[in-house]
């Protein structure tokens, strides 16, 4: 009878076994009308009754915060995570170590410390990198504390490591990894001394030290082969493989093949997802952008289907530079910006993503590109990593040379060509040596330099437009193109530039062109006589009509489905082809 008015207003609906609110509007209606009081009153008076009826723990958990009570809250996140939660739910493990150690009277040190080091884990894996650090530091505190024996203090220095790794601290990984490694070497080797050895393969690696790189991991396949470790020769295969890519192509590619078919029955979800990210990043630096768009699908849905949100964004950042390889930059554009408009704390990744962004831009002529272009080359600097440094110093160089000053170009192309060829970067290596072949200087192909480029290094120009076009890279034919002596060819390689949208790149061609003396270089887009202005994307016109219309760029947004950020980048690619203030 107490229900009986609610009921028939419509804003209770009843059943045998629950009451409850026909709509949320109307559940949000009556707590915001309770005092602070009056809700925390009735909550635990809620609380209360589910805890004798033996309600979910995951429900009691969050109804428990709602109530203030920290340390209720703090048991019934315990009992989930012991109950075992699915192990692609990362998020909700990260939510649940957070609020089980937001209390943690009840608990004894070492159970404090492995809560910490699921935390560390799962905010690796939920991008809050940050975060997953200090959790990361805290286990290893506690288990140096509690006097804890070797192989469990190993691991949490080896957590230390990665964590830190993720956030571009490469220094201090590498001495977390040193710790871990000494710890581990005073006993048995084990598949944890298996993954600790693989990782400094890998550190090796991302320092330059190529070939010690290929011997650790390679003691780390024996160990991992000979005792059925198929886990950690996963790893380890795919960590040769990258290694061995630069120096051995064929036995680089048979590693990472083996490792893909291993990891795809055996390995772990996590590893198993980088190494397809590894692959397609390989693929994409030896121009195969078509095959590393392949490969890079099914690292996004196998990260998807684990729950791996940092190696989503691995594979959507890889994805928007296939995109721009591919000469379809609005779409890498609008990926990346909401990608960034959506992350929480990346980690070192970010600066893959500005870099893309930063090569958009600089090809445009957005004068957003010289402080991007920079932000990713300190960046990716600090990581140590060189695919990193790679990524964003050729858009640093390409921004370089975009501004007319050969004197820098020079310096930078040099140090860029020296870090490739240390490196085994044969991408890295070629491009920098391609840019300093258009500023006179000698040079010549080198093996495992990819075919196009090869050929760009040869001086065969023409046999270099097709192999780009082969592999699908409009603007990579185009400045092949413009390199020919023939002013049909140089002119047709000129509009293509125009039709990629890369309105900077065209400008400083032109003027090159006339430098050589070429006679009627044509000029940019204009707009046409109808009215229509065939030099913007579709998706750039559909924004022109609706400024037209007066609409602001918060509106556009909401009128277009994408974030404010996209519009305003698409905003300010309009004005600089428009050529208007």
């Amino acid at each position: 009878e107490t229900l009986h008015e609610a009921e028939g207003s419509g804003l209770l609906a009843s059943s045998p076994d629950r009451i409850r609110f026909r709509h949320e509007l109307g559940r949000t209606a009556i707590v915001e009308a309770m005092s602070f009081g009056e809700r925390m009153a009735a909550t635990n008076q809620v609380l209360d009754a589910l805890i004798d009826a033996g309600a979910d723990p995951t429900l009691l958990v969050h109804l428990s915060r709602a109530a203030g009570d920290g340390r209720r809250a703090s048991r019934f996140a315990i009992e989930v995570l012991d109950e075992g939660l699915a192990p692609t739910n990362h998020r909700e493990i990260w939510k649940l170590t957070r609020i089980a150690l937001e209390c943690t009277t009840d608990l004894s040190p070492g159970r404090v410390a492995s809560l910490h080091l699921e935390a560390a884990r799962a905010g690796r894996v939920t991008n809050n990198h940050g975060e997953a650090v200090i959790h990361a530091e805290k286990a290893v505190e506690l288990a140096v504390e509690l006097g804890a024996v070797a192989a469990t203090l190993a691991s949490a220095w080896l957590t230390l490591a990665m964590n830190r790794a993720a956030t571009g601290d490469r220094h201090r990984s590498t001495e977390a990894l040193h710790r871990a490694k000494e710890l581990l070497d005073r006993g048995p080797m084990t598949e944890e001394w298996v993954r600790c050895n693989t990782r400094m393969a890998a550190a090796e690696l991302i320092a330059g030290d190529v070939d010690d790189a290929v011997t650790r991991a390679g003691e780390s396949i024996d160990l991992a082969d000979g005792n059925g470790w198929v886990q950690e020769l996963v790893y380890a295969l795919g960590v040769r493989g990258v290694a061995r890519w630069g120096p051995d192509p064929e036995a680089g590619r048979a590693d990472m093949d083996r490792a893909l078919r291993l990891g795809a029955l055996h390995g772990t979800p996590d590893r198993h997802a980088a190494n397809l990210h590894n692959q397609s990043v390989l693929l994409l630096r030896n121009a195969e952008p078509l095959p590393a768009e392949r490969v890079v699908d099914e690292a996004e849905r196998y990260s998807r289907e684990h729950g791996l949100d940092n190696l989503v964004f691995h594979a959507q950042v890889q994805r928007a530079h296939i995109l721009i390889h591919q000469g379809r930059t609005v779409e890498a554009e609008t990926l990346v910006n909401d990608l960034i408009e959506r992350a929480s704390d990346p980690g070192a990744i970010k600066a893959s993503a500005d870099a893309a962004l930063a090569r958009i831009w600089s090809r445009r002529g957005d004068p957003m590109a010289d402080a991007l272009v920079e932000q990713a080359w300190t960046d990716a600097v600090a990581t140590g990593e060189i695919q990193k440094i790679a990524i964003a110093g050729l858009a640093r160089l390409e921004h370089v040379w975009l501004q007319g000053d050969d004197e820098p170009l020079r310096r930078f192309a040099h140090h860029l060509a020296q870090l490739g060829e240390r490196h085994r970067h044969h991408r890295l290596r070629a491009d920098a040596l391609r840019m300093l072949k258009r500023l006179g200087e000698e040079v010549a192909p080198f093996d495992g330099c990819p075919r196009p480029l090869a050929a760009a290094l040869a001086g065969d120009h023409r046999l270099a437009a097709e192999l780009w076009e082969e592999a699908g890279q409009p603007y990579e034919r185009a400045l092949e193109l413009v390199e020919s002596t023939d002013t049909s060819i140089a002119f047709e390689g000129l509009r293509l530039l125009d039709r990629t949208g890369a309105t900077r790149t065209a400008d400083l061609v032109r003027q090159r062109l006339r430098v050589r003396g070429i006679q009627g270089v044509p000029r940019g887009p204009r707009k046409s006589a109808d009215g229509a202005v065939p030099i913007l994307t579709d998706r750039q016109a559909d924004v022109l009509a609706l400024i037209a219309k007066g609409m602001t760029n918060a509106q556009i947004a909401d009128e277009l489905f994408v974030a404010r950020r996209t519009v305003d980048n698409h905003v300010s690619a309009i004005l600089s082809r428009l050529g208007v203030e």
